[in-house]
């Protein structure tokens, strides 16, 4: 079962799993934004922990046909871009399944995405598809 935890900087989480949102009892959107400093994404068997000033956002992509229900193909969790951001961004990881997003000052020898200045006030967007690959990116408009 696939979920989400919010981490808060008082030190609360609130999580929400594919079952909790069906029933109407979590929603990114509806429950608590304000003083988040992290969360974590659990997807087809795949972690990934996002850290840092937000705001953040979540969001799935799914796809549909002319006949069949949507189906998700990946979910997302994204962190607004800030000054102290600048550098590389890259997977840690932690375990196997495990992974936490850092930021590198110095560009490591690992598969990175850069983020410069001109990147202030986009997302950090990590994507977990349901083929387990891990992706990092920088866009604009992640959060809608």
């Amino acid at each position: 079962m696939s979920h989400w935890i919010k981490l808060f900087s008082d030190g609360t989480e609130e999580k929400g799993s594919d079952t909790l949102i069906r029933r109407g009892k979590a929603s990114w959107s509806k429950g608590r934004l304000a003083s988040m400093i992290g969360t974590v994404l659990y997807f087809v068997g795949m972690t990934v922990k996002l850290e840092g000033t937000g705001p953040y956002w979540q969001k799935d992509i799914a796809t549909s046909s002319y006949n069949l229900p949507p189906r998700r193909i990946a979910r997302q969790i994204g962190r607004k871009i800030h000054e102290e951001d600048i550098g590389w961004a890259l997977l840690n990881n932690s375990g196997p399944g495990i992974f936490t997003i850092r930021i590198a000052k110095e560009k490591p020898s690992l598969n990175t995405t850069r983020i410069t200045k001109a990147h202030i006030g986009n997302y950090l967007v990590v994507t977990i598809t349901t083929q387990k690959d891990i992706a990092i990116t920088v866009e604009k408009k992640f959060h809608v």
